[in-house]
């Protein structure tokens, strides 16, 4: 089998503009304050009570990766021991030297896509958590975090407040963390939706590149199912435990679902030797 020399600092590099969104984001997160956005009293749309979340953050990232990252895996220890699940347009890549070191094209496959993989959960961190302290739009429940008294001392309760246009405000409750209180200005768009969507439909269209199955016609479909649905009842979730419009939850799934795309169809090689072949030469 050919070989060929792979730069160490190529690898490096890759790493650095792979952290960077993330890095950025987590920034955001930690020192920047949201847009103060100013609200109704008589608005019911942010008059939710609060719950805990169905599915934490915490778990959410940690599924979300961890699950995409071993189905990369198994896809890609199938295709290094039983050619029949792969396509026949799919080219085998040479193997590579880096120092002194084989590089199998079964690793270098790993490090094309869970890199991929890893690169569009980074950037969707990125627009999302940018778009939300850029927007910062109110939670549903964000009358109960804050609790707000008015520069004149009253509250929305008063029914004097109800049509105002309210400005000027303290929250009050001391019930909650002042990271509580911040996170319930960036409600749109959702997280939970956008990082959710992009794990199921990267792997949707992952596996729609990688695997074929000779045997059932439905097997790679309904673990394509399997993926998108726990996409939508992560989104749906949002919307029952008052973390999120349902707005937020539509555009966050939307943008989840583009960086995929972008990142399967436009950024990797997953569809271009199949569009290729269909071409007219």
């Amino acid at each position: 089998m050919e070989t060929s020399s792979v730069s160490a600092f190529k690898i490096a590099v890759d790493f650095v503009l792979l952290a960077i969104p993330g890095l950025i984001a987590l920034i955001l997160n930690l020192f920047v304050t949201p847009f103060q956005r100013n609200f109704f009293c008589n608005d019911l749309s942010i008059m939710y009570p609060y719950k805990p979340d169905t599915i934490t953050t915490l778990q959410l990232a940690l599924v979300g990766v961890i699950v995409s990252v071993v189905f990369v895996f198994i896809v890609e220890l199938i295709h290094k021991f039983n050619n029949s699940y792969k396509y026949d347009d799919d080219d085998d890549k040479e193997s590579k030297i880096l120092y002194k070191w084989n590089i199998s094209p079964f690793i270098q496959n790993l490090y094309q896509y869970i890199g991929l993989l890893l690169f569009g959960i980074s950037i969707n961190q990125f627009i999302t958590d940018g778009t939300k302290f850029v927007v910062g739009r109110l939670r549903p429940h964000f009358m109960d975090v804050c609790r707000p008294v008015l520069s004149n001392g009253l509250t929305c309760k008063d029914l004097d407040n109800w049509n105002t246009y309210i400005s000027d405000y303290t929250c009050t409750n001391q019930d909650v963390s002042d990271w509580t209180l911040t996170n319930a200005r960036i409600s749109f768009p959702s997280g939970h939706a956008s990082f959710s969507f992009y794990c199921s439909f990267f792997c949707a269209f992952y596996i729609q590149s990688r695997m074929k199955f000779g045997g059932s016609k439905l097997l790679k479909h309904f673990i394509q199912l399997v993926f998108v649905t726990a996409a939508l009842y992560t989104g749906l979730s949002r919307i029952t435990d008052y973390k999120h419009h349902p707005t937020d939850v539509i555009a966050g799934s939307i943008l989840g679902i583009l960086i995929a795309f972008v990142v399967c169809f436009y950024f990797s090689d997953l569809f271009k030797r199949k569009i290729n072949n269909v071409l007219p030469r």
